[in-house]
């Protein structure tokens, strides 16, 4: 498969960029074999714009977002945040920097929240790691956070065993909105969820977002929830970005054959 031009979706960016990945290359050494899951990838997020990571098991789209979160280092190429060099920085400062402007939510909620935890203590973590607040401030600040992802401020003291799917991705998004970040990253935030469930949550994340003007990297199969999500949309395959520029310009006029493919594979309904 032949790229495409991808310097139109990068014009479409005219924002400083919060997160800016050049040249990445990462290999993961298997059995003694190398295996290229980024091939010279490069991406930058803005303040307060919203970009998809689309592609299949494998693409490498997983990898970018968590070398872009500090946790897999290059072999080759920089990441900056906040025009910070990522990978310049010691360890611990890196991981403070980023604990504090940078929230995670993970794709399983029911393995990424401690069940031996009530709701709050879950919430509570970031702040009290990250030092914010006094103890008063932090159980205000808790209940807030739960009544602003449409919990109500009772659950605090309910075990994080006894809740359902929707309520610990709601949980979760509390938890990750705790420190007030910049950015939040979400890999598949809704493929662990009942599909009677995953419309809330979307719906949840986009006002969030517009509430906050948060920026947002979405991680997912999916071309519809990167759809409904992302501003911009950077299509991955066999660990290269292929085609990047505004989602409603992939969706409707993809240039890729990949991404075609992609689009192609949506299940639909006829009358």
């Amino acid at each position: 498969m032949t790229a495409v031009d991808l310097t139109h979706g990068l014009d479409e960016q005219a924002d400083a960029p919060i997160f800016e990945a050049r040249d990445l290359v990462v290999d993961y050494h298997s059995r003694g074999q190398v295996n290229r899951a980024l091939n010279h990838v490069s991406l930058s997020i803005a303040e307060g714009e919203a970009v998809g990571l689309i592609g299949e098991s494998g693409s490498g789209k997983t990898t970018l977002a968590r070398t872009l979160l500090g946790l897999i280092r290059p072999v080759h190429g920089q990441v900056t945040f906040r025009g910070q060099d990522l990978y310049a920085m010691k360890s611990i400062p890196r991981y403070r920097m980023l604990g504090r402007d940078a929230s995670l939510v993970f794709q399983d909620p029911r393995s990424s929240l401690n069940p031996r935890l009530t709701v709050g203590a879950v919430v509570r973590d970031p702040l009290t790691v990250q030092r914010i607040g006094t103890r008063a401030e932090r159980t205000d600040r808790v209940a807030a956070l739960l009544e602003s992802v449409g919990l109500p401020a009772q659950l605090v003291s309910r075990p994080v065993r006894a809740l359902s799917g929707g309520q610990l991705q709601r949980v979760a998004l509390a938890r990750a909105l705790a420190v007030e970040p910049g950015i939040i990253v979400a890999d598949e935030p809704t493929s662990a969820l009942d599909v009677s469930v995953q419309a809330q949550i979307l719906n949840l994340i986009q006002q969030v977002r517009a509430s906050r003007r948060l920026a947002l990297l979405v991680v997912s199969h999916d071309i519809r929830v990167i759809r409904y999500l992302t501003d911009r949309t950077a299509v991955m395959y066999n660990g290269e970005i292929v085609e990047l520029g505004s989602t409603a310009r992939i969706h409707d006029d993809p240039q890729h054959e990949y991404t075609r493919t992609l689009l192609a594979s949506v299940p639909s309904l006829k009358r």
